[in-house]
């Protein structure tokens, strides 16, 4: 890799200057050229873990509160609840990861979240929503992983229920506007 000599020379000044701060600062000059802006900050938690840390606890309140609505829910034992719950929550975060990256793809840029705008925000949540829809339709149907108790609101023509739709529109929203606000810190 050729490192610029604008970069060399603002890494010597800063580690002349200031053995502390300064030199952490050229740190991220060189990363921020060298992945091509992928990383505001040596120090900053990359994205998607702030994304996991967020989401998580949402997605796996969210699949006890829905839980009552899945007929082989109602039979197991509590613990075996907390096991399936907990599994589904894993599930949940690998489709956010797989929408971020979607979305990161689609904007060029990992740190979308900081310039938030319809465009992106739609491409998140539009991914988390077809994958969603496209698992609870296979799991429903052709794999039998799991059937709807009655009262699970449905989409007519496929079926799908309503109420883990409405997690995939509802807590990717929610974090966004809340990773939007750490962005800005």
């Amino acid at each position: 890799m050729v490192i610029p000599e604008k970069v060399k020379q603002a890494y010597r000044k800063s580690v002349r200057l200031d053995h502390g701060q300064g030199a952490r600062c050229a740190c991220n000059l060189l990363i921020r050229w060298g992945s091509r802006s992928f990383m505001l900050n040596k120090d900053r938690i990359p994205p998607e873990i702030d994304l996991l840390i967020m989401s998580f606890p949402m997605h796996f309140t969210w699949e006890f509160l829905q839980a009552p609505l899945f007929l082989n829910m109602q039979t197991v034992t509590h613990l075996e609840g907390i096991r399936t719950c907990f599994q589904a929550a894993l599930g949940d975060m690998v489709i956010i990861l797989a929408a971020f990256w979607v979305t990161a793809l689609v904007m060029r840029t990992r740190l979308w979240v900081a310039q938030l705008n319809s465009w992106s925000a739609g491409v998140f949540v539009g991914t988390g929503l077809v994958t969603t829809a496209v698992i609870e339709f296979l799991s429903t149907g052709t794999f039998a992983r799991w059937t709807y108790d009655p009262n699970m609101p449905r989409i007519p023509l496929i079926g799908t229920g309503l109420v883990p739709l409405l997690q995939w529109l509802l807590i990717p929203l929610l974090v966004l506007w809340y990773l939007r606000r750490l962005s800005k810190q």
